[in-house]
């Protein structure tokens, strides 16, 4: 049994609204009323998509130059390695010394933050408390480190001495609809326009409505609507800042407080290596948790894997579960749609790695797209390629804020796809930097993590911490919602 897309033309669709993405209406704004409507806005997102320019990144890297030394890290790889409960003061400023020659030289990030007139000060201020005293608990030194390291690094792969540079953002929904038209945004139960929006913690700060409402179905996919939905990064914000109640002020006057839920985000179960692919009222639903070789069984999991692409090139629709996907190898989503395609997909990034440090080789991203060289320091990737990759097959992408790293690669991928859908929450916000290896101080040895690349994303498409927002939100079971929307609104055609 197939589906028949009810389509005119092969027309499609997204709406960016949140802060972190650029807001996209119609000509003539109005609440989408088929899957037409819908593939109509994501085709008008997507072609909207600011990409980085090779230009502006060579300014940056000329205006926040990083101290290049050769630091050879292998010895440093070192694994079951015994940290040292205490050390001397001199043993400490070597281990910071060296910290952060490898972060000038190896860091994937660091120009992005500023480069060596942020860092060095910072390290002198560092060796400057450790000269207070003689001997160091290593696990201070680390909270040392983190205290300055943490004002200036927001990167989601980073860690000092287990301790993560970024946190997720919290999202904060009221569970209210509204429909939009050229007087904008309208609530469904009074038929009154909104006027003003704020939160009452932020009692001067006038919301925009275009940036926090959203557009939205729900579990059973019946129909389109706008909802607010509001991202806060919860640890840096007092309690008493929290918002409960989102304020309207509507055309005639009135003020309404609309309760705010906070989403629950739920820790995913143990990671399950093995992927799927099922068929769930006859739509194919391939799903993956991770794409990391290491763990056990890892490569003949990433083989089947791979695999499922070829099973569903001649599928005219399926969905992609990532809402569990943590990560792996950031080369998996390139084979994975080139086997899908048939082609390289560009992406929207410019990918800059460090180079020479001893640690990292001169790798590819799959399919012969190579880093080449960008200066003395760096090496880069891009594909320049302008324009979406023709596809008549309706893929359906489902992401949450587990999906991560390399998960976050194949939604990236999708957006330059046409025909696709990216159905649920934002995504974890884990990508501008890779994981790297866990190196070990040379004295204290205490353990620290550090990419080597820069994925470099224009803030309008991708915030670290804060992902990439969906086509199309949703509160509940995204999966249900995106079988409930295929049922609505295709056609069942028996083959």
């Amino acid at each position: 049994m197939k589906y028949l897309l009810l389509l005119s033309t092969l027309i499609f669709f997204c709406i960016a609204l949140t802060s972190c993405t650029t807001t996209t209406h119609p000509p003539n704004p109005q609440t989408p009323q088929s899957l037409d409507d819908a593939l109509s806005l994501a085709h008008t997102r997507r072609e909207g998509i600011i990409r980085p320019d090779h230009n502006h990144l060579a300014q940056l890297i000329q205006e926040n130059p990083r101290t290049f030394a050769e630091v050879n890290l292998r010895n440093l790889m070192l694994p079951n390695t015994t940290r040292r409960g205490e050390i001397s003061s001199d043993y400490a400023i070597y281990d910071t010394q060296f910290l952060f020659n490898t972060l000038a030289a190896g860091y994937g990030l660091y120009i992005y933050f500023g480069g060596d007139d942020v860092f060095a000060p910072m390290r002198d201020k560092i060796i400057d408390t450790i000269s207070t005293q003689q001997y160091w608990c290593t696990r201070a030194l680390g909270q040392l480190y983190v205290y300055h390291l943490s004002q200036v690094i927001y990167d989601r792969h980073f860690r000092i001495d287990s301790t993560s540079f970024g946190d997720l953002y919290r999202f904060f929904v009221a569970n209210t609809m509204f429909d939009i038209s050229e007087n904008g945004f309208v609530n469904r139960s009074n038929s009154l326009y909104i006027q003003e929006l704020w939160l009452p913690c932020h009692p001067g700060l006038i919301l925009d409505a275009d940036e926090i409402l959203r557009l939205s179905i729900d579990e059973d996919g019946h129909g389109f609507f706008f909802t607010p939905v509001i991202p806060l990064l919860t640890l840096a914000t007092p309690a008493d800042a929290i918002p409960k109640y989102l304020y309207i002020r509507y055309s005639d006057g009135t003020v309404e407080a609309i309760p705010l839920e906070k989403m629950k985000q739920p820790q995913p179960r143990v990671i399950c290596p093995v992927p799927s692919l099922d068929t769930d009222r006859d739509v194919p639903v391939v799903a993956i948790e991770s794409m990391s070789p290491t763990t056990v069984g890892g490569d003949r999991y990433i083989l089947q894997f791979l695999q499922y692409a070829h099973q569903l090139r001649n599928e005219q629709v399926f969905i992609l579960d990532l809402r569990k996907c943590l990560g792996g190898d950031i080369g998996i989503p390139f084979e994975w749609f080139y086997i899908l395609k048939g082609e390289y997909i560009p992406s929207s990034y410019y990918v800059l790695r460090t180079r020479g440090i001893g640690l990292f080789p001169v790798t590819d991203f799959g399919r012969g797209e190579r880093f080449a060289i960008f200066d003395d320091h760096h090496m880069y990737h891009a594909n320049p390629r302008e324009g979406l990759i023709s596809s008549d097959q309706l893929i359906i992408v489902l992401t949450g804020p587990y999906t991560q790293s390399a998960a976050e690669f194949m939604v990236d991928m999708a957006f330059n796809l046409e025909n696709t859908l990216i159905i649920g929450q934002n995504t974890g916000g884990a990508f501008m930097a890779n994981m790297g290896f866990t190196l070990h101080l040379p004295r204290s040895r205490m353990p620290f993590n550090m990419g080597n690349m820069w994925n470099a994303l224009h803030e309008s498409h991708f915030q670290e911490g804060l992902g990439f927002a969906p086509d199309i939100w949703v509160s509940g079971d995204a999966l249900a919602a995106a079988l409930g929307l295929i049922e609505n609104f295709l056609i069942f055609v028996i083959s």
